[in-house]
């Protein structure tokens, strides 16, 4: 079943039975995890929160770079993210953090500059303090929130979302 605009899936209790390496054409397992191993019980809620495959052209390759930051896409991500965090927040009431990264972007072609302030403002939104942000292997996005996090701290969400705008801009730009 489609999950639809304005639904994420909670996953509680799940255990974590293999490490792997990659996702969808590039996934690999890379070794079991045993019973012993402090990660095979997890107590952590997973948040599913599905993408839009941007990347018009195949896996992997840029998508139009005009709809980046369509209002719509934005719109709905935003909705997704808020949905995903508040669900988080409802199970966990006494946890006011949540780990995230750079959903939707690698294979499913996003754009991991604008997809960051997206996940910021539906986490102030949604009512987190703090959002941990893991860009993976993207040292452009890793730096950026290095270099802004001082700056952000105070930010309200409409500042977020103006910030969100130039970046899109800025994107634009860099990739024509």
């Amino acid at each position: 079943e489609v999950l639809r605009d304005d639904e994420a899936l909670l996953i509680q209790g799940a255990r974590h039975f293999c490490r792997h390496n990659g996702f969808l054409d590039t996934f690999s397992f890379l070794e079991g995890v045993k019973r012993s191993d402090p990660d095979f019980l997890n107590d952590a809620v997973q948040v599913v929160i599905d993408a839009r495959i941007y990347d018009s052209g195949g896996m992997g390759r840029p998508y139009r770079y005009d709809h980046k930051l369509q209002v719509e896409d934005a719109q709905r991500d935003l909705q997704k993210a808020f949905i995903g965090f508040q669900g988080a927040l409802q199970v966990y009431p006494a946890s006011r953090s949540c780990a995230t990264g750079n959903w939707g972007c690698g294979a499913f072609g996003g754009s991991a500059a604008v997809k960051v302030f997206i996940q910021w403002m539906a986490a102030s939104l949604a009512g987190l303090e703090s959002l941990e942000y893991f860009p993976w292997d993207d040292g452009v996005i890793h730096q950026f929130l290095s270099d802004s996090a001082d700056v952000f701290s105070e930010a309200t969400v409409g500042q977020l979302c103006q910030a969100l705008r130039r970046a899109a801009q800025l994107q634009m730009e860099l990739d024509r």
